[in-house]
C-alpha cells in the first residue's frame, strides 16, 4: 500500500468509521480478544449489493478467489512524470523488524531521504493507529481482510502503476491483478508465505510432523501450559481451527463452521493457557515460547 511522500492524508471523513469498524473487527474476531472474551455466537446479520453480493465490513464487496473485485478509486492517482522528492521523511509502517535494515538505508541514501520505520502490533491495530491518525505512513503493509476498510475509509490512496514497472514484468501474473484489487488499484504483493508450527525440539516430546493432524498438538499441550502461543490474527486462529476439523475452505461463511472454530479456540485457554502475538521469532529463540502457531518466513529467517 503507498501514498506518495506529496500526498500524505489529512483529515478524514470516515476516520472515525474507520477506527470503529477495524476495533469491532478486532473485538468479535480477533486472537486475543477471541480467546479471551468472545461470545459463544459470532453470528452478524450480513449485508448484499443489489446484486446479492456480501459486502465486506467497509461496505464495499467481499472478495474471495471465485468473486473478484475491483475497488473504487475515491481519488485519481497521483500524475505520471513527477520526480521523487527528496529531504523529507519515508514512513514505512509494517510488523515488527520485517525488513531489512541495510535495504532501508540504502533506499534512504539511493532517494535522499530519512527512512522511518514504524511497527503495529497485528493488522487490525495497524488500521487504527492509521484511522486515528497516530501515524502518516508512505508505504504500509496490508492483508486482503482489512482493504476494504482502508479504500472505505479513504486511508490510502490509488496507485500509478508507471511508477511500479516490475509488478509487470517480475511478479506472478495471478499477483499482478489480484481478485481482492483487480487492476492493482491499491496494492502489490509485498511477500507469501505459509503458516505453520513452530517449536522447541528441546521441550516439546511429541513427533508433530508425524502426527496424522499436526494442529492438534495445541489441544494437546497441557504439559506446555504457559509456553503456547497462536498469532494475534482472527484469520490465521479461526482458518487453523477449521482446517484441524477437515474444513478446506477457509473462506466459509458458514456461522455454524465459524461459531465451532471459535468454541475449539476458546478450549485452548484452560488447556494451555494460550498466549497470542507475532513475534515468534523472537519468543521460540528465547524459550518464552516453547510452541507457537508461526509463518514460515519468520522461521526461516
Amino acid at each position: 500500500m503507498t501514498m506518495h511522500p506529496r500526498e500524505r492524508h489529512n483529515q478524514l471523513s470516515r476516520r472515525d468509521f474507520l477506527v470503529r469498524a477495524a476495533g469491532a473487527a478486532a473485538a468479535l474476531s480477533g486472537g486475543g480478544a477471541m480467546l479471551a472474551g468472545c461470545s459463544s455466537s459470532t453470528t452478524a446479520p450480513a449485508s448484499t449489493t443489489k446484486k446479492g453480493e456480501l459486502l465486506g465490513p467497509g461496505g464495499l464487496p467481499l472478495a474471495r478467489p471465485d468473486k473478484r473485485v475491483t475497488l473504487p478509486l475515491w481519488e485519481d492517482p497521483i500524475a505520471s512524470g513527477l520526480q521523487p522528492e527528496t529531504g523529507g521523511t519515508f514512513t514505512v509502517f509494517n510488523y515488527p523488524a520485517y525488513l531489512y535494515k541495510k535495504l532501508l538505508k540504502d533506499f534512504g541514501k539511493k532517494y535522499k531521504v530519512d527512512v522511518q520505520y514504524t511497527s503495529f502490533d497485528n493488522i487490525s491495530s495497524g488500521v487504527q493507529r492509521l484511522a486515528s491518525g497516530a501515524v502518516t505512513p508512505d508505504v504500509m503493509e496490508m492483508t486482503p481482510d482489512m482493504l476494504d476498510l482502508a479504500v472505505a475509509g479513504k486511508l490510502i490512496k490509488p496507485l500509478n502503476l508507471d511508477y511500479i514497472p516490475n509488478l509487470k514484468k517480475n511478479v506472478w501474473p495471478e499477483l499482478v491483478s489480484p481478485f481482492y484489487d483487480v487492476g492493482s488499484h491499491y496494492t502489490v504483493p509485498y511477500t507469501c508465505y505459509a503458516t505453520g508450527i513452530a517449536w522447541r525440539t528441546d521441550k516439546v516430546k511429541q513427533d508433530i510432523a508425524g502426527m496424522t493432524q499436526p494442529w492438534d498438538i495445541f489441544w494437546e499441550s497441557q504439559a506446555y501450559k504457559g509456553k503456547v502461543a497462536l498469532l494475534s490474527e482472527p484469520r490465521e486462529t479461526i482458518a487453523m481451527a477449521l482446517l484441524r476439523k477437515g474444513h478446506l475452505n477457509i473462506n466459509t461463511e458458514d456461522p455454524k463452521l465459524i461459531n465451532q472454530a471459535v468454541a475449539d479456540l476458546k478450549e485452548l485457554n484452560a488447556i494451555c493457557n494460550i498466549k497470542v502475538d507475532d513475534v515468534q521469532y523472537q519468543t521460540i529463540p528465547e524459550g518464552t515460547s516453547w510452541l507457537h502457531q508461526a509463518w514460515s518466513g519468520d522461521m526461516i529467517a
